[in-house]
This record gives structure tokens, sequence and C-alpha cells, in this order.
């Protein structure tokens, strides 16, 4: 039996041909159901971020040319409104340089621009017109016996703006002169002879002494001239005496301001801060 493969060749190309055809048809068809199934809005591209970026500074630029041959082009690249001024007024004073040279044929010397730093160096340095302050010096009133007696002063030097403060100071008083009638013995004859001296109008006044010896005191006084007088009194009595020096302190008040030179406060202070520091 003998097979013929002519024959079966002939029926394989035309089948193969269709179902190849049949294939691409239904990829087609399946490409068609799948973009009707997929969310055409998931398939957008997402927009992307936008990021400001800034604009690159921009620097004015003023060129000047003068009008002679070959002379150089200027050009300055300035920040700031002054800057900008000054290069503009420089350029402007080089035109009208050259429109002079041209006029009158000598060189001319450039105008100089007045810039805007130093149009304001008079109000910087205080000008004429600027408020002067007037002089301050550290004054001192006093000494008084108690610290109320400069409450009128300190209220006017506070309107001034004189800071003013009190203090205290403790300083060695004049020595006081004491009359002392001793040597009495004991306490009964220092009794008879106070009742002597209270009958003659003789002040007195009994005292203890450290040593338990009684003393009687006959006046205290501030000038030594009349403590001796008293003392010559006493003895001419017959009475054994003696004078004693008190030495005592006492507490002073100062007060200290700085205040104008020219207020007439300063004319009622005694002297200077540094004086008082300084022991004057």
């Amino acid at each position: 039996m003998t097979i013929d493969f002519s024959k079966i060749d002939q029926w394989l190309v035309p089948s193969s041909r269709m179902l190849l055809g049949l294939l691409v048809l239904a990829n087609i068809g399946l490409g068609l159901i799948l973009s009707l199934l997929v969310d055409p809005v998931a398939e957008e591209t997402p927009a992307l971020p936008v990021v400001a970026v800034p604009a690159p500074e921009v620097r004015p630029q003023v060129e000047a040319q003068t009008a002679s041959a070959g002379a150089p082009v200027v050009a300055a690249a300035v920040d700031g409104q002054s800057k900008t001024t000054e290069v503009m007024q420089t350029a402007a004073a080089a035109d009208r340089t050259a429109a002079a040279n041209e006029s009158s044929g000598s060189p001319v010397q450039p105008e100089q621009p007045q810039t805007l730093a130093a149009a304001s160096e008079p109000a910087r340095s205080g000008g004429p017109d600027a408020a002067e302050l007037p002089a301050r010096e550290c004054r001192v009133w006093g000494p008084e016996q108690t610290p109320d007696a400069f409450a009128a002063l300190q209220s006017e030097l506070r309107a001034q703006g004189s800071f003013p403060e009190v203090k205290a100071t403790d300083i060695q008083a004049a020595a006081d002169y004491l009359v002392l009638v001793d040597k009495l013995g004991s306490r009964d004859n220092a009794k008879r002879v106070r009742q002597e001296l209270n009958s003659m109008d003789i002040d007195t006044y009994m005292m203890t002494r450290d040593d338990g010896s009684m003393v009687i005191s006959v006046g205290v006084f501030s000038r030594q001239g009349l403590a001796r007088r008293q003392l010559q009194k006493v003895s001419d009595m017959g009475y054994s005496a003696q004078v004693e020096q008190l030495q005592r302190s006492q507490t002073v008040y100062n007060l200290s301001a700085h205040v104008a030179v020219d207020s007439p406060l300063y004319a009622t202070s005694i002297s200077s801060c540094l004086n008082i520091a300084q022991g004057g």
C-alpha cells in the first residue's frame, strides 16, 4: 500500500492557514475585551509634584561709555537701590564731563556723586541740630542728723533724673568732758558728800566704777575750759576731783546724686563725691 504525501500536503496547507487566521482573530477579540474591563482612570499617569524653582537674581548692569575714542567701557554690577543710584549718577557725571570736554577743548574733572551713605553721615555723627545733653557731676549734700532731712531735695533730684542716694556714716563726734569727785571711800560717805554738793546748788549723779568704787559726777561739759572751771570750784571746796574726756561717735547722713552742672541744685552741694570718698 502506497501513501500519497502530495494529497496530504494539499490538505494541510489550507488547514494551517485557516487555523492561523482564527488565532489572530481570537487575540484581537481578547484585546478588545481586556481594554473594556480595565479602568481608564487607573491607567492615567500620576501627576508629578510641582517644585517652585526660584528665579535667578537679576543684577542691574549700567554701562557708561565716554565720548573719547578708544575709551574703555565701564560696566558695574551693583546690589541694592543705593548702589544703583550711585552708579547711575556716575554715568550721568561722565556724560556731562564728556560734553564739557567737547565744548571747551580742555579736560574737566568729573563730578563726584553724593552717595546715600555720605548724605546720611551728618545725621549719624550728630550734626549741629543734634541735642547735646548737659554735663553731669556726682555731688554731695549734708551732713544731716536724720535721713528725712533730704526728703524735699530727693524729690527734686529724682525729677531731674539725678538718681539720689542717702548714705549713713559713723563719725567721731567732739569729745565731752566729765568732772568727777572721787576717793569717797564707803557708800555712806559718798551719800554724805552728794548731799553737801546738792545743798550748794551743784547738780550731782552717783556712779559706780568697774572696780566697785563710788564717784560723783558734778557736770558734763562740751568745752574743756568750762570743765576746768568746775574742777577748780569743787577742789576749792575741799573735795578730790578730776576731769575725764569722753569719746563718742555719731551717725550722720549724706546725700549723693549726679546733677547737671548748670542746675541750681549744683550750687547747694558741699563737694564732689570723689572728695568724700577720699576723706576730703
